[in-house]
């Protein structure tokens, strides 16, 4: 039993967690960062719900914990009180309390959109790594060189995905009615590559929905063959032909015939073949007496 102890100890610690042990083994998992809370009221008490940006990272029940409520207060100062206690004592629920948002730069997006300049930037910063991303791992990164992205308008979106009317929505024309921000649009996005004196382009959409920007549906091989095309276009580079290995070609055998000319010298004088017996006979030496 020590034993197993010992290796399910030496395996965690692999794993960047910390092993107790007494007289049972307890595995306590490293801290998860959370940077939202919100907390509602149930049948028994209140209940914090902990997100890192969007995803549900753990739930805490008050009823779960030594938090007990004020006297003389109300639901709503209690409610506060408890999201107070479960953010100064994250760590004891197995979690790491950081309400800093920790996404890099080119990550971070601008909350509303009230001008074509704000949007248009934000839309390109927003895709910028990517398509450098893309860049290098194409298998002619060294011939196209780094890219250059243009949005050059903003078409306003009248539908939805799903058909709804925007306008009983309360978006007209793309912008919200209420505040004139940008709501919904499409960005069509046109990625340069100058090569020498000329240049190729990959094209894409980019989309505006309900105030958020979504990145465009452009994956490695769309991009790669995109690339692909346009140098075949410019002559730069030579289309492979490919050889379907799986296909083995069978030599041909030789026919009867084949192999009676193949085996007959012609320029050595032949015996005759007798085609009665099928024996071989040599030349007669004797003049043919004519009748």
């Amino acid at each position: 039993m020590a034993t197993n102890i010992r290796r399910m100890g030496d395996i965690m610690d692999k794993i960047n967690a910390t092993t107790v042990v007494t007289d049972t083994v307890e595995v306590v998992s490293t801290p998860i960062r959370a940077n939202r809370i919100s907390v509602v009221s149930d049948a028994t008490g209140f209940t914090a719900n902990l997100y890192r940006t969007h995803k549900q990272v753990a739930t805490i029940h008050s009823n779960d914990t030594k938090w007990t409520p004020k006297e003389d207060t109300n639901k709503t100062a209690d409610r506060e009180n408890f999201r107070q206690f479960v953010m100064d004592n994250a760590n004891l629920f197995n979690v790491n309390w950081s309400p800093i948002d920790a996404r890099a730069n080119d990550q971070l997006r601008c909350k509303t959109y009230p001008t074509d300049a704000i949007l248009i930037a934000d839309a390109i910063n927003l895709i910028a790594s990517d398509i450098v991303t893309m860049q290098t791992k194409n298998p002619h990164t060294a011939l196209i060189g780094l890219p250059h992205i243009d949005i050059d308008e903003i078409n306003p979106v009248l539908l939805s995905d799903k058909g709804y009317d925007l306008y009983k929505m309360g978006v007209i024309d793309g912008h919200y009615e209420k505040n004139g921000n940008w709501a919904w649009a499409d960005l069509p996005t046109t990625i340069t590559f100058t090569i020498a004196d000329q240049e190729i382009y990959v094209t894409t959409v980019m989309q505006l929905v309900s105030g958020q920007l979504r990145k465009p549906r452009l994956t490695q091989t769309m991009f790669n063959d995109s690339i692909k095309e346009s140098l075949l276009e410019l002559g730069l580079i030579t289309e492979e032909v490919k050889v379907d290995k799986s296909k083995k070609v069978k030599p041909t055998e030789p026919t009867i015939a084949d192999i009676a000319v193949s085996d007959i010298d012609l320029n050595e004088p032949t015996e005759g073949i007798d085609l009665a017996t099928d024996e071989t006979q040599a030349p007669s030496a004797e003049p043919i007496t004519q009748a």
